[in-house]
């Protein structure tokens, strides 16, 4: 069940693509309803009728939350003895039933969304602050990057020429107003590199990867100051279509032991040139920057390879 909501259904597409495209099952369906509707109507029918030999597979965000506040869904799904697994990458904090994803975008103060992660036979997380909350209480869970390296995907592998780039440096992300220190970082950077950045803003698929293809490299932005979390999906989206990325220095760098594996800046002030350094040294020796992108790469697709973790899971 996939709740394709506009923030997040672009992610938990290629989620579903990744698992589905890796099943070797006879059946597999897509649930993607309006999660209020199916409050109020579908969820019974659709468990009633599910076969107990199927596994539910749950990629939530709003849709587990809007249902969990009612326990609707979790009811149903204890008393008619589904095997479910529960993908999520929110954040869970207990002490304030919060779930969220940097900005504590949920909360609810009269439920124990815990519940929903024990009776699962099986958890997958893909951020690292849930897992001590998971590990006090005993839950049995795994973390992986479910949008990794994906065998069965074609990526962009054209041959780059550094020498004829049509631009240097690609920012890509969603734009908002909201997104003061994005914003004005960008604007910083522009008033330095000129026309030879390039800033996208909700651009995707064939699109993208044309545009990436004529950058020397991507740098990733945060939308506010101080976020704890590595980007992901960007890192996999740039260097697994064969881009360079550089990203701001966060805490779950280190919680994963990757410090000294992926490029990483800090910014505290334009008078801090933290930033364009790391920048004009990468431009500046291609040879350094196609190195350290292929190493990365190599990484990735070894440590993030979608498949095995598919094989694995349904085993």
């Amino acid at each position: 069940y996939n709740d394709l909501n506009e923030k997040y259904s672009y992610y938990y597409k290629f989620i579903l693509n990744n698992i589905t495209n890796n099943l070797d099952c006879k059946t597999i369906k897509l649930y993607k309803p309006n999660c209020w509707y199916i409050i109020n109507e579908k969820i019974d029918n659709i468990l009633i009728n599910f076969k107990k030999e199927y596994i539910f597979i749950l990629t939530p965000v709003e849709f587990v939350l809007n249902i969990i506040s009612n326990n609707k869904l979790l009811n149903l799904l204890i008393k008619y003895n589904i095997n479910y697994i529960f993908i999520s990458q929110e954040v869970l904090n207990t002490k304030n039933n919060i779930i969220g994803y940097e900005e504590l975008i949920f909360k609810y103060q009269n439920i124990n969304i815990l519940d929903f992660y024990k009776y699962s036979i099986y958890n997958i997380i893909t951020n690292n602050y849930s897992k001590k909350v998971l590990k006090d209480n005993n839950i049995i869970y795994k973390y992986f990057q479910i949008d990794g390296y994906n065998e069965k995907y074609s990526y962009n592998n054209l041959s780059k020429d550094y020498n004829n780039m049509k631009y240097d440096i690609l920012i890509f992300g969603s734009e908002s107003k909201t997104y003061n220190y994005r914003n004005n970082l960008i604007n910083y950077l522009k008033q330095i590199y000129g026309e030879k950045i390039k800033v996208c803003n909700n651009v995707y698929d064939a699109e993208l990867f044309n545009i990436i293809n004529n950058c020397k490299l991507t740098i990733h932005i945060p939308s506010y100051s101080n976020l704890k979390h590595i980007p992901y999906p960007k890192i996999f989206k740039s260097f697994l279509n064969d881009c360079f990325l550089i990203f701001e220095d966060c805490q779950e760098l280190y919680l994963n032991n990757e410090e000294n594996i992926f490029e990483t800046y800090y910014f505290n002030s334009k008078n801090d040139n933290n930033i364009i350094n790391k920048i004009d040294l990468y431009l500046n020796n291609i040879n350094l920057l196609i190195n350290k992108k292929n190493n990365i790469k190599d990484y990735i697709m070894i440590n993030y390879n979608i498949n095995n973790f598919i094989k694995l899971l349904i085993s």
